[in-house]
């Protein structure tokens, strides 16, 4: 498994992080900051119908241009959720 330590900045503990039940939060920001061995564990460790499938969960907005570019690429996937980059983060607060 690649250091994942980086992506994590926002949490005091990252190893604390669930990779099964955080799965929408480890795939944001590995798709966002990881570079390509990031990506790779990130569909060994899930498959890539699951990654596919959280992927089509989290918001268009929540991803970096180029990420974005790049993850539609690679899935296939034509058009993702739109919101705010606001109404996401507001959203997740709430929960």
């Amino acid at each position: 498994m690649p250091d994942f330590h980086r992506f994590f900045w926002w949490t005091k503990n990252p190893n604390a992080i669930d990779l099964d039940r955080n799965e929408r939060d480890v795939a944001l920001q590995v798709i966002n900051y990881g570079g390509w061995r990031h990506w790779q564990w990130l569909v060994n460790y899930y498959g890539r119908e699951r990654l596919k499938g959280v992927v089509r969960e989290i918001p268009e907005t929540a991803f970096m241009p180029r990420a974005l570019k790049l993850i539609k690429l690679l899935f296939g996937i034509k058009k993702l959720k739109y919101a705010s980059r606001s109404d996401y983060i507001r959203a997740k607060k709430n929960l």
